[in-house]
């Protein structure tokens, strides 16, 4: 190599870390207008943080909810990645609720510049739960990533009824490190 004056070339280690600092806006039918911060990546190759603060509001009405948790990769490609995450979650406003959030992500780059996602998984509260389900298409450039999706929340009472859902689009954008 020219520039160490080495005459072969190392292998490149495999990258082991990765993070996404993530910012959106979106509508939920019922629930109102919004706004969210993420922090998420692998401070490993297989675990690592998984952070999101969102807020809600319509009208005087507003939802704070802030979840802190951790995802952990169950399969990773060179195409896809498959994760469990676990989050504690707490809502402040129209509800005032701790809890937890448990699910399963799918993150794809099926081509390029093209990202998918898909985010399935549960909001356990004492006296509720919310199924959650998130699907988002993206452009990437470079390490900027443009997305829109679409946001879906079925709120259930402890015996599986149906009280409330919520959905709605999402539009974002995310930088990658």
């Amino acid at each position: 190599d020219k520039y160490s004056g080495n005459d072969y070339l190392e292998p490149a280690l495999p990258k082991r870390s990765w993070y996404e600092l993530g910012a959106q806006a979106y509508y939920l039918d019922g629930l109102g207008t919004g706004t969210g911060l993420s922090i998420k990546g692998h401070f490993w190759s297989f675990i690592g943080p998984y952070l999101e603060g969102m807020f809600f509001y319509e009208g005087e009405d507003y939802l704070r909810a802030v979840r802190l948790g951790m995802q952990f990769a169950l399969i990773q490609s060179t195409g896809f990645t498959l994760e469990l995450y676990g989050q504690y979650q707490a809502w402040q406003g129209m509800l005032d609720r701790q809890g937890g959030t448990f699910g399963v992500q799918f993150m794809s780059f099926p081509a390029k510049p093209v990202s998918l996602q898909i985010r399935s998984g549960a909001q356990f509260f004492p006296s509720f739960t919310v199924a959650e389900f998130d699907g988002r298409l993206g452009i990437m450039q470079g390490p900027w990533e443009f997305y829109g999706g679409w946001r879906w929340w079925n709120l259930l009472a402890t015996n599986d009824q149906s009280i409330a859902v919520y959905q709605g689009p999402f539009f974002g954008v995310s930088r990658y490190y």
